[in-house]
């Protein structure tokens, strides 16, 4: 019998109306413990997020500004102070980005503070990866209490190395491990992501404290054996979380 097995949940969420959202976002926190098991009062929460190249959120390429919005209420009422943060993938355009997918609104109607990791400064850090040996991190990213990532669910095919990209991502992966996973699977992405795909409906919020945990089952969702996943794979080998067969599902 498996101990300690992680827990994903699962639950439905039809659209991004605020209400459903944060409805939805809640009932999968508790069901893998309850936010307040991942963030206590006073504690500086960053919700790190996708906002890639500035697409509009219909585009489904970036965290829908719904689901950041109703995390960050999340987040203060459970006594946190929410920071919302990313930084594009075209340097110098990350404020432009922030505020063309609609995340700049969604941390102004929340009342977090939005972070641009383009002008925070960054720590060097140490990789014993694969592939990397350095990397710089944007300083929130470190200096928070806690870190959660919030990243939306699709494709991606922009690797001109499906093995060597994985690993990378794996070495950043190990340096820097969320404390939690809210995944925005509402309306997600397929074929030619991550920005030129087709948006697909999941009608999910897939939550846990194990990232590998959340992409294996995030990749099972959509209809992709999770061991087929390169960046899964190597994680569970290198022990940075589990595969499949050790997670406890909750579906609600």
């Amino acid at each position: 019998m498996v101990k300690n097995m992680e827990k994903v949940s699962i639950v439905k969420c039809e659209n991004y109306e605020h209400d459903n959202v944060k409805n939805a976002i809640k009932k999968s926190l508790d069901l893998v413990g309850g936010l307040s098991k991942f963030v206590k009062p006073g504690n500086t929460v960053l919700l790190k997020v996708n906002a890639i190249i500035g697409f509009p959120a219909e585009r489904a390429a970036t965290t829908h500004p719904a689901v950041v919005r109703a995390m960050a209420e999340l987040v203060k009422e459970a006594g946190g102070v929410p920071l919302i943060g990313d930084s594009s993938g075209a340097f110098g355009f990350t404020g432009q980005s922030l505020e063309m997918c609609g995340i700049a609104k969604a941390a102004r109607d929340a009342g977090a503070k939005l972070v641009n990791f383009e002008s925070t400064g960054t720590y060097s850090v140490k990789v014993n990866g694969k592939i990397l040996r350095t990397i710089n991190v944007a300083k929130p990213v470190i200096d928070c209490d806690v870190l959660i990532s919030m990243p939306k669910l699709k494709t991606h095919q922009l690797a001109p190395s499906e093995e060597s990209l994985s690993h990378a991502v794996v070495d950043v992966y190990s340096t820097l491990k969320p404390a939690l996973a809210v995944m925005d699977g509402i309306v997600g992405m397929e074929g030619e992501g991550a920005t030129n795909g087709t948006p697909a409906e999941s009608n999910v919020i897939i939550s846990g404290a194990d990232c590998v945990s959340v992409d294996a089952v995030a990749s099972e969702v959509i209809g992709f054996f999770h061991k087929d996943i390169m960046i899964t794979r190597f994680a569970h080998e290198r022990g940075l979380g589990v595969g499949i067969q050790e997670i406890s599902f909750r579906f609600c």
